[in-house]
């Protein structure tokens, strides 16, 4: 990775990998028990080719950034973001870029606004970048309604993804950030969420938050033929949580909950990142399900003096 300095504000970077096989499982051999090829050894290398152990490589970053004011920037290129529902995600190696417009100012005393417009995606697990909506279904694609088997990868027709959020720090001890994430032709996704504090101490405290998401479908979700498109037209989703905690130098405990209504399933393209979901575990999903109830705990530990933290959930 190589990045300028400030020319006028203004800033270049390019970034890229190369992944090398030294010894793994042949993965077009499924299991002689289960039926199924390996889940995790794949996602190291590429998805979307299981073939492929030689040209694992990717372009990952080419960025031009202006920044102003005191933490003020846009940015246009390829890059990598953290969002609430478009983010890095986790582990297997490298993790999901995107590619547009996105900016973000911190201008105002309390406020910060950020958002964009992406039109590529190169998901986790993958090498190649894709146009639009072509990134959607690079993973499983699940059942349709009716319980038949979901196809719409490679034919959800959107030219990208409008993102646009604003955060506000109303106190030391309360903030609260409100979401948007317009898919084009396919699905809008909206969501506020309040964060609160209360200190018992100088070294502890207790904290609590709350989330509500709605969805609301777009035309026909991304394709006219029901067994090819993303969202079924009418959709609509909502679901709502909460979190409870208490939190010190070194110790943060906390309880999860997360309730999908019964007015739809809740989707959003697990290519783009992990859901930011009070209940989520890694390697466990809620993408795709209705009436459902989540809950979960963690009890992490962050160990003095070092980056290490345990963590148990």
């Amino acid at each position: 990775r190589y990045e300028t300095g400030n020319f006028y504000g203004f800033h270049l970077g390019i970034s890229g990998f190369f992944i090398f096989n030294v010894g793994s499982s042949d993965f077009t051999q499924n299991d002689a028990v289960t039926g199924r090829g390996s889940r995790y050894e794949l996602a190291l290398f590429d998805l979307t080719d299981p073939h492929n152990k030689h040209d694992i490589d990717r372009l990952e970053e080419l960025f031009v950034k202006y920044t102003f004011g005191k933490h003020s920037h846009i940015e246009f290129g390829k890059i990598l973001i953290n969002t609430p529902l478009i983010n890095l995600q986790d582990g297997r190696m490298r993790p999901s870029g995107v590619e547009g417009l996105w900016f973000d100012i911190n201008e105002l005393k309390h406020w910060e606004f950020q958002g964009g417009y992406l039109y590529g995606f190169s998901p986790r697990s993958t090498v190649e970048w894709y146009q639009g909506g072509k990134s959607i279904g690079l993973y499983e694609n699940g059942v349709i309604s009716n319980g038949q088997a979901a196809n719409y990868r490679g034919n959800v027709e959107s030219m990208g993804t409008i993102v646009l959020s604003a955060k506000n720090k109303i106190s030391n001890k309360v903030s609260i950030q409100a979401w948007n994430y317009l898919i084009e032709n396919t699905l809008n996704t909206g969501l506020i969420q309040l964060d609160t504090r209360f200190p018992v101490d100088s070294n502890q405290n207790y904290f609590a938050s709350a989330q509500f998401i709605r969805q609301d479908g777009i035309n026909h979700g991304g394709n006219p033929d029901p067994s090819k498109t993303y969202v079924e037209k009418g959709h609509t989703s909502m679901t709502w949580g909460g979190r409870l905690g208490w939190k010190n130098k070194n110790w943060t405990i906390d309880l999860n909950y997360n309730r999908i209504t019964h007015h739809g399933r809740f989707v959003f393209p697990r290519e783009w990142g992990r859901l930011a979901f009070f209940s989520f575990i890694p390697r466990e999903r809620n993408e795709g399900l209705g009436n459902v109830n989540a809950m979960s705990t963690r009890l992490a530990y962050r160990v003095p003096k070092t980056g290490f933290e345990i963590l148990l959930s």
